[in-house]
């Protein structure tokens, strides 16, 4: 299943919308990435693979 998220300003953000915040753990983890790179992001209670 492929999800399509589009990284926004934090008063932009939006998860209903599909819009994450640049500030958020998220975020801060796929900035700078390009479609087919691995992304790492570490949560409060494991790591997330994107």
């Amino acid at each position: 299943m492929i999800v399509e998220y589009t990284l926004v300003a934090e008063n932009e953000a939006n998860l209903a919308l599909k819009k994450i915040s640049i500030d958020s753990p998220i975020g801060k983890g796929l900035v700078g990435k390009i479609v087919g790179d691995f992304a790492e992001v570490e949560g409060a209670c494991r790591k997330n693979h994107f």
